[in-house]
């Protein structure tokens, strides 16, 4: 059984914890996946979820997921590494050089205890934030707003 994370907060990548509210119908535990067979390649665990765009990495954008990719600051050593999480985030296995977001990186095996979580992606790796308006039908009419007939990028 996979941990659960609770009711309208979504884990973007299982360490900041965003408040969003979900359309009624669509209210429901998201599940962070253990499954051994997604651990071979980090870009396999990079599910659906937030669309981030590494400034040092390729050209493509890559997607983070709820499946425990995390930045955090080693207990052990005091140094920053990419990590895939355990699911109580006590602690994450380490990933190998190159950036996770740029599909490169690889589980090393090495285990490090977590003093601290850090935001998904270091400053120096963002080029903006890009976010889908009115992505709900709900939403739109809730607001009282026409139903876009194109995406609304902001």
């Amino acid at each position: 059984m996979c941990p659960r994370t609770p009711p309208n907060f979504l884990a973007a990548p299982a360490i900041l914890a965003v408040k969003y509210t979900p359309r009624a119908s669509a209210q429901k535990w998201l599940t962070t996946p253990h499954n051994q067979m997604m651990r071979n390649t980090v870009p396999q665990r990079l599910a659906a979820g937030v669309r981030f765009l590494a400034r040092n990495a390729s050209s493509q954008p890559h997607t983070a997921s709820r499946g425990g990719l995390i930045r955090f600051v080693s207990q052990a050593d005091g140094k920053t590494y990419y990590g895939l999480a355990d699911q109580h985030l006590r602690e994450a296995e380490t990933l190998s050089a190159g950036h996770p977001f740029g599909g490169d990186a690889r589980p090393t095996g090495v285990r490090q205890p977590i003093s601290q979580l850090l935001s998904p992606l270091a400053r120096d790796d963002c080029r903006g934030i890009v976010c889908i308006g009115l992505n709900y039908r709900d939403h739109a009419e809730e607001a009282k707003m026409a139903i876009p007939t194109v995406p609304v990028v902001l």
